[in-house]
């Protein structure tokens, strides 16, 4: 189907399409990201297949920490994860992740951490965030490459959740470090860790980061 069809398309009244072709006519793009098609080619110049790629817009990946007395305690969301096979939408499994989001325009990063935080975990205040790093959990076809910042928080002063960004969000839940051990061996059962790599690769980041974290994270 020629990309031009999407342009050519007829929309609701007052609604817009989600995704446009690009400027340069090799894909399409949207308020989260792109797929882009890419042609690989031989020695000679010849083009062998076609492949897409995936970019996702810029986002920002949050793990919420507060200081327990008995340890430091980790925060994260459930979350209803659609799974193939699923008919009845009261079977649909929640899993724990990691806080995500995308930056909305004109936001700069300490605007998105704040909004995040409001809108998935009810917190309004923290005590400070830094950069531990990037991740990019499949980048053969799929770039979601973004930063992981850890966020400290207060734990006695976290509200009671109230999600208003449209995610199916039912709870927010501070793990102490040892306890996260529990949600990953769960595997892909209902309350594991998300199994979209991204929840993995910003805790281990978190825990290569906070030394301290990783040994009271291998206590028994």
């Amino acid at each position: 189907m020629p990309l031009v069809t999407l342009a050519q398309a007829e929309w609701p009244e007052g609604r817009e399409p989600t995704w446009l072709p690009t400027p340069e006519g090799d894909g399409f793009e949207g308020k989260y990201g792109s797929v882009r098609r890419f042609v690989v080619t031989d020695d000679k110049g010849s083009a062998r297949f076609d492949i897409p790629i995936y970019t996702e817009a810029s986002h920002a990946n949050i793990v919420l920490y507060g200081y327990h007395p008995r340890g430091v305690k980790i925060g994260l969301i459930n979350v209803e994860c659609p799974m193939a096979g699923c008919v009845d939408v009261n079977d649909t499994p929640r899993f724990w992740r990691v806080l995500r989001g995308f930056v909305n325009r004109g936001e700069d990063v300490l605007q998105t951490i704040r909004r995040i935080l409001a809108e998935k975990a009810g917190v309004v205040d923290h005590r400070g965030f830094e950069k531990i790093g990037e991740i990019n959990p499949n980048p053969s076809y799929f770039n979601s490459s973004g930063p992981v910042f850890a966020v400290q928080v207060d734990l006695n002063a976290v509200c009671e959740i109230a999600p208003t960004c449209g995610e199916k969000i039912s709870k927010v839940r501070f793990f102490f470090a040892h306890e996260i051990r529990g949600i990953i061996s769960r595997g892909e059962h209902e309350g594991a860790l998300s199994s979209d790599a991204v929840s993995f690769m910003a805790l281990m980041q978190f825990f290569c980061y906070y030394p301290s974290v990783m040994r009271e994270a291998t206590q028994l």
